[in-house]
């Protein structure tokens, strides 16, 4: 039985490595669709700016509203680039989230494995120091047991 306790013990710490590591990869995949969110967010206000000042255009000449509404067509296509990197983002991030809760429920069944083991271990430790007390104690009933 001590066998089965040391693998277990062996298997946990490799299950527990693997669940660190796929979390890391989530927390690092989290950033990576925060920023590009934030990113997406800053040009969508900036956009909105441009726009307001594009529709509002009394101070502006003909050529001023042209590179305005050039630009804003740069920022439509730059915006619609980053929602598809967000998309994607989000996506690998719900990918990396599934692999995390995969590993962390592997590696909670494999602790109430190992500790099944530690208490059978427990168990058949005791019975082997009671039988040892049995048999040493001496014959009080004239020989009989």
């Amino acid at each position: 039985m001590a066998g089965k306790g040391k693998r277990m013990k062996t298997v946990l710490w490799l299950a527990e490595q693997s669940e660190r590591a796929a979390a890391e990869r989530l927390l690092a995949s989290r950033r990576e669709v925060d920023d590009l969110a934030q990113k997406l967010a800053q040009l969508q206000a900036g956009r909105s700016q441009y726009l307001s000042r594009l529709v509002s255009g009394t101070t502006m000449g003909v050529a001023q509203m042209r590179e305005l509404r050039n630009f804003v067509s740069r920022l439509d296509i730059a915006i619609a680039q980053l929602q598809q990197q967000l998309a994607h983002k989000q996506n690998v991030n719900d990918q990396h989230r599934e692999q995390w809760q995969g590993q962390k429920r592997r590696q909670d069944a494999l602790g109430d494995i190992a500790d099944r083991y530690r208490r059978e271990e427990a168990r058949a430790a005791e019975s082997k120091v009671q039988r040892e007390i049995d048999d040493l104690r001496p014959l009080s009933d004239g020989g009989k047991r």
